[in-house]
């Protein structure tokens, strides 16, 4: 299984670095991606009414693997990059970006925020 993608059980939390290859983090991309816009698809389709647990702190908690994945990534492309981490880096930019803006533009997000919102002096 790709080391990226297990739990971390170095010390403090910290990832294998000696088990990463350059070759892994593409995948783990994909699959931190897809289970990242899952969690939030799933907070904006709740239908519960919205509460600081279903909404903020699970907002919170939502794509805490794709956090990992990418922390490792551009720490490690930043300290020692190379042509293969160069060019994940101009694949995956755009990427990260378009998610980050599918989530802050889901109107349904936006909804269970807003009536928090408005709740919140009452």
């Amino acid at each position: 299984m790709n080391a990226l993608l297990r739990e971390w059980d170095g010390p403090f939390g910290l990832p294998p670095f000696a088990a990463v290859d350059d070759s892994d983090f593409a995948p783990a991309f994909d699959a931190a991606l897809t289970e990242a816009r899952a969690e939030i698809d799933a907070i904006a389709a709740d239908p519960a009414e919205p509460s600081f647990a279903n909404t903020i702190a699970a907002m919170e908690r939502a794509g805490r693997r794709l956090d990992r994945v990418a922390s490792v990534f551009f720490n490690l492309a930043g300290a020692d990059t190379n042509d293969a981490r160069e060019a994940l880096q101009r694949d995956i930019s755009p990427r990260l970006a378009a998610h980050h803006s599918q989530t802050i533009m889901n109107a349904a997000l936006f909804d269970r925020v807003g009536a928090l919102m408005a709740r919140r002096g009452a």
